[in-house]
């Protein structure tokens, strides 16, 4: 969580690659270095262990916020450890105001 900037209880999408189930929930932190993700609540029966899944974080900007959003995506492997992370810049299409 911390390297995604994902903050504790903050409203995330899950996203299933194997029967493309989505689903909103909250963060959860586990213990610091567990690298667990564990999905709790009615829809997680939808889910399996083994399971690639997306992570999304949510949240509500004002147009001046947004202006300095750098999107990151944090990568893992099959063991939850970090392979890669990149940060990206917006870029709106010509013509496009926020």
């Amino acid at each position: 969580m911390k390297e995604a900037n994902i903050k504790p209880y903050e409203m995330v999408q899950i996203t299933s690659l194997k029967n493309a189930t989505r689903w909103k929930t909250y963060a959860i932190p586990a213990p610091e270095g567990s690298k667990r993700i564990c999905l709790n609540g009615p829809p997680a029966h939808l889910f399996s262990p083994g399971d690639i899944v997306i992570i999304l974080s949510l949240g509500m900007m004002t147009d001046e916020e947004i202006e300095d959003l750098k999107p990151k995506v944090v990568f893992v492997d099959e063991n939850n450890e970090i392979t890669s992370i990149e940060e990206h810049d917006l870029h709106w299409p010509e013509g496009v105001k926020i």
